[in-house]
This record gives C-alpha cells, structure tokens and sequence, in this order.
C-alpha cells in the first residue's frame, strides 16, 4: 500500500506531460542573470598584501611569466632573512603571506598576458622553442645585490642578479621570451631587462625611484636604501652556483614546465 495516494506516474498520457510542460510559464531572463556563477578577480590590494594590479584584470586573459625554479639554500639564506626581518619597510620573499616558506625564481620574462583560447597552442610551441635549444642544463650564478622598480615605480624590489655560464643560451632563452611577449602582449622584453630572483619588495614611495637614480650620498633616502643593500650584500658569503634541468611558465595559477633535452 502506498503511503501517499498519488496516481501513478505511468498512467499519465505523454499529450498530457506535453501539455502541462507548455502551461509552465517561462522565467524572466533577469532572474537566469541572478544565479549565473561569475569569476572571482579578486583585484582588491587586501588580496595581495597591499599590492595593486599595475594592469586591469581583463577577463578572457591569462597572466604569463617565464622563470626558473631557484632553491636558494645555505648560510647566507638565513642571514638575508634575518636582514630583511629587522626592518620594517620590505617585505620577505622566500615565505608567502600566509607565513609558509617557497621557493625563488629566477625571472626570465616580464608579465604578458594571453588570450584564454590561445592558451593551449602558445604552451605547445614555447614547449617546443625551448627543447629546440638542445641544452640539458642552464647554469648560472647570484651575487650582486640590485635594487629594481617596476614601471609605474609604484613597487621596487631587493634581487639578486644572474649571471649565466652559458651567456649564449641566456641570449636563446631572452629572444624565446621577447618573441611571445611581442605575439601576444605587442610589446618588446625590455632592452635592459636583468635576469634577477626578486627576494624582498616595498611599495615605492613618491621621489624613492628619483632618488635611488640620483646616486647622491648626500640624499638621506639614497643611504638609507644603499645600507640595506650593502648589509644584504655582505651576507652573501660568497656567490651562490646552480643548475637547472627545466624552464617553468606561470599561466594564471597554473605552472607548467618543460624539460630540456
């Protein structure tokens, strides 16, 4: 015996089932509109430790940088930390914001962006540039402690510069990035880019940029910046060598790599 005495479904006629399904009234189009899922941007600075996109968030397009794994370890790591937590202004980047330590990279490309449906076909053919070069290894040095600001000069940054065995290959690998910047963002890779691993950044405030280029050691803020630098410096007991098998590209918040053959 059924619980609820409901006629059975199987009874009903299709004319029937087709019938009350047309006497449905259809729902307004804004009320679609009100559960449509949209994308989170997540543009505000709260987001990201006070930083502000240079760039508008553009839907459809992908944030993409070139870069090299570093796993920046010994000694001297510990005593750069350590500089950069005594003061105040910069900002630690061998651990995340939510206090978590990560790994460096080493940049060797600006930020370009790429349309979602190019995605696929632009990792296929820089998978393909770059297992053209014919390197298994790219080797290469930090030393030099350098102050860098982006260009708004709204951010600098505290890197270590790189200087690569291989001054060729590093040549092969710049042109890699300077021809898909070109493809899909219509813009040149700097003429002065430096291939750098950022290890600590600030907000720029007004004149700092003005300032850092003036090389005035008269200019209170030029020391103050020079004597952070130099202190980072001296902890860098000596350079730091390593080797890489493979090259990475960050595509929004996928990271896909390629091995060297």
């Amino acid at each position: 015996m059924s619980l609820v005495p409901y006629d059975s479904s199987d009874t009903e006629s299709s004319e029937e089932s087709d019938a009350n399904v047309k006497d449905v009234p259809k729902l307004p189009e804004f009320f679609h509109d009100l559960y449509r899922k949209r994308r989170k941007t997540f543009d505000s600075p709260i987001f990201h430790e006070g930083r502000k996109r240079t760039k508008a968030h553009v839907e459809g397009l992908w944030a993409v940088q070139i870069y090299l794994d570093v796993d920046f370890h010994g000694p001297h790591k510990q005593k750069i930390e350590d500089i950069i937590a005594s003061q105040s202004e910069f900002r630690s980047l061998f651990i995340s914001e939510y206090g978590v330590g990560r790994n460096l990279h080493l940049s060797l490309s600006e930020f370009f962006r790429i349309a979602s449906d190019e995605r696929k076909a632009a990792f296929t053919t820089w998978k393909q540039e770059c297992q053209r070069l014919q390197q298994r290894i790219i080797k290469y040095t930090l030393q030099d402690v350098c102050l860098l600001f982006n260009d708004e000069k709204t951010r600098m940054f505290i890197v270590l510069k790189a200087t690569f065995e291989n001054v060729n290959l590093l040549r092969k690998l710049l042109e890699i990035s300077d021809k898909f910047m070109k493809k899909f963002e219509g813009k040149e890779l700097r003429k002065d880019f430096l291939p750098h691993v950022s290890i600590a950044w600030a907000h720029a405030k007004q004149g700092d940029f003005e300032a850092w280029a003036s090389c005035d050691r008269e200019n209170l803020r030029f020391i103050k910046l020079e004597t952070l630098l130099k202190q980072i410096q001296s902890a860098m007991l000596k350079s730091y060598t390593s080797e890489n098998n493979s090259i990475k590209m960050l595509m929004g918040n996928t990271v896909h790599s390629v091995n060297m053959q």
